[in-house]
Parts: structure tokens; sequence; C-alpha cells
């Protein structure tokens, strides 16, 4: 069996994370995340940056931004751009 890669545990940390975050909010009477996103998708100018922002991380995910065919590492994707810099990748 493969062990799991590195990622694997950020993936966990963030779901955890998001869990236990959601369960402090309804505890304390405050909004979730999820009833704060609702408010910033409805609001006029706030919806635009969520969005594009929303878009990036998406494609970003799945790996859409520039196919690694075209562009090894997707030197376009701006989180994996980010995450090179900082861990001082000399490709970029």
């Amino acid at each position: 069996m493969k062990s799991p890669r590195p990622g694997f545990y950020a993936w966990m940390g963030m779901v955890g994370f998001a869990g236990l975050a959601d369960y402090w909010l309804i505890r304390h009477g405050d909004a979730t995340m999820s009833a704060v996103w609702g408010d910033a998708i409805s609001h006029p100018v706030r919806r635009w940056p969520l969005l594009l922002a929303w878009a990036i991380l998406t494609l970003h995910l799945f790996g859409r931004i520039l196919p690694s065919s075209v562009q090894p590492l997707g030197k376009y994707d701006p989180i994996g751009y980010l995450a090179r810099k900082v861990a001082g990748d000399p490709l970029d």
C-alpha cells in the first residue's frame, strides 16, 4: 500500500479546521462559515472578488489554469507560483 503524500495530511488538516471552526461558531451562536459565504456572495460589491478567488482556487485544484502538457508546473497558476516561491524553487 502506498503511503499518503504530504498533501493528504494538509487536506485532512483543512477539513478538520473547517469542522472545528463551524462547531465552535455554532456553539457560540455566531454565523457559520457557510452563512458568511452566503452573505458575501449576495453582496453586490463583495461578490466579484469572492467569485474570482473561488474560480482561481477551483482551477488550481483541478489543474486547469494552464495544463502541465503545455507548461510544466502551471507557471501561470498564482497559487502554485506562490507555493513555489515560498519553497525557493529556482525554476521561476
